[in-house]
């Protein structure tokens, strides 16, 4: 049940490893360039995922907005509710700038996916959502000279893999809800 737009994500995480992971040298020794390839992948990674977020949490605002147009659909109370959150669905959109814990129960939280969703998907999701934000805003936000730890392409690939597997299961529930209903669950 996974989404065209997951999909789409993993391809463009594997375009992204061919352009910018080097092949891993025993010794850790990068070449400026390299390093500098390695900071692009990070970061692009990072706002690919951003991306697929918003994505995930615009799908289910039209969802919800089908939804609100049925009139069968719900009590009137459920209905005011839930027309409050699309309201406040965009200003999340818009106002959303990572992929921490809580960018992520901000976006989802209007749709029912609470910290316990993410904790059933695996109880390190968030932890490592938390720092997949944290490595990137260490190279995003500081000059290659005053980097603190060296970068090493296989950890970047190895979180970023580990971060497809949180958000494929991220994506099955999403569509789950999409399935079933909003305001139903």
């Amino acid at each position: 049940m996974t989404s065209k737009r997951f999909f789409e994500l993993s391809a463009r995480i594997t375009e992204l490893k061919e352009y910018f992971l080097p092949e891993a040298d025993p010794l850790g020794e990068y070449t400026p360039k390299q390093n500098d390839e390695i900071r692009a992948f990070r970061v692009l990674c990072h706002a690919e995922v951003e991306q697929f977020l918003e994505d995930c949490a615009a799908s289910l605002g039209e969802c919800l907005k089908l939804e609100i147009a049925n009139a069968r659909c719900g009590s009137p109370f459920t209905r005011a509710f839930a027309n409050k959150s699309l309201q406040r669905l965009s200003n999340k959109i818009s106002d959303n700038h990572g992929v921490n814990e809580g960018h992520l129960l901000s976006l989802f939280g209007l749709f029912g996916i609470h910290e316990e969703h993410f904790d059933s998907i695996d109880s390190n999701f968030l932890k490592r959502m938390n720092t997949f934000g944290k490595n990137r805003g260490e190279v995003a936000h500081k000059a290659a000279c005053r980097m603190t730890v060296a970068l090493n392409p296989k950890r970047e690939e190895k979180l970023i893999d580990e971060i497809l597997q949180y958000l494929q299961k991220l994506d099955d529930l999403v569509q789950q809800k999409r399935l079933h209903g909003i305001m139903g669950q």
